[in-house]
């Protein structure tokens, strides 16, 4: 059934916050596609599920990626965390991918003033989605009237690959992004990303990453997410749903904001 194979999971296990923040493969942020200079709460564990529905591309057939997680909030402006991702069916390189990220806090915002800034990135190898990247990243909160009930975030950045899904690219794109919260329990996010090419003539993204959802979040703890978008390996757009849990936030809302 079509629908059923298009309704795949596009959004990993989102944090706790006023607005609920979305889960990706560089650590909490506010996106699902591409890292931010949002962080949880010192001492926040969270372990993440994710998996990523593809279309057909040079007759390789549809993919499924699916995206294993934790990560580790060591202190106020570093995190660590570990991945697992595998490719289903395989590819060239039918086995797993597997590494580690890490996110650190350059800068820390002030509410309408300075962005929060970070630099960060991840390594994972062994199988289909190898990936090995670095990130600038920056998040500006303005002070709106609005803003205790529906805060606003802008996200920008500039993404590094020397390899990315299994490919060599030794390339940098820009993104962008935005997440609303529109009531205590919802939230929204888009984004972009600029396409990104192979090294020496390969095969390259067939699509420029994007992606819109919307956040719901019952509880401090748990949050379920519903996103359409592509990963840039797909031409076409997925309908997704997530779900995650995060542990050990100190009190608080469990993230530091610009103040």
């Amino acid at each position: 059934m079509n629908f059923i194979r298009n309704l795949t999971v596009v959004a990993t296990i989102l944090m706790v916050g006023g607005a609920a923040r979305a889960q990706n493969l560089y650590g909490a942020g506010g996106l699902f596609l591409n890292p931010t200079a949002g962080f949880a709460a010192k001492g926040s564990l969270t372990p993440s599920f994710l998996t990523i529905g593809q279309s057909d591309i040079n007759g390789m057939g549809s993919a499924l990626q699916t995206y294993y997680g934790v990560a580790y909030s060591a202190t106020d402006d570093l995190e660590i965390g570990g991945a697992y991702l595998k490719l289903s069916p395989g590819g060239n390189r039918p086995d797993a991918s597997y590494g580690v990220f890490a996110k650190y806090r350059l800068v820390e915002g002030k509410l309408g003033g300075r962005p929060d800034i970070a630099v960060g990135g991840n390594y994972v190898a062994g199988g289909d989605l190898d990936a090995t990247t670095a990130f600038l990243a920056a998040r500006y909160t303005p002070h709106t009237s609005f803003h205790e009930k529906h805060p606003i975030h802008l996200h920008g950045g500039l993404l590094y690959a020397d390899e990315y899904y299994g490919i060599k690219r030794k390339t940098a794109v820009p993104y962008g992004g935005i997440d609303i919260g529109l009531t205590k329990s919802f939230s929204v996010f888009a984004e972009v990303r600029g396409r990104m090419s192979a090294d020496g003539g390969g095969v390259g993204d067939v699509k420029a990453p994007a992606a819109v959802g919307l956040v719901w979040r019952p509880n401090r703890n748990y949050t379920v997410a519903l996103a359409y978008g592509k990963n840039g390996r797909s031409r076409e757009n997925k309908l997704g749903i997530g779900v995650g849990f995060t542990l050990g936030t100190q009190g608080g809302s469990g993230e530091r904001r610009a103040q």
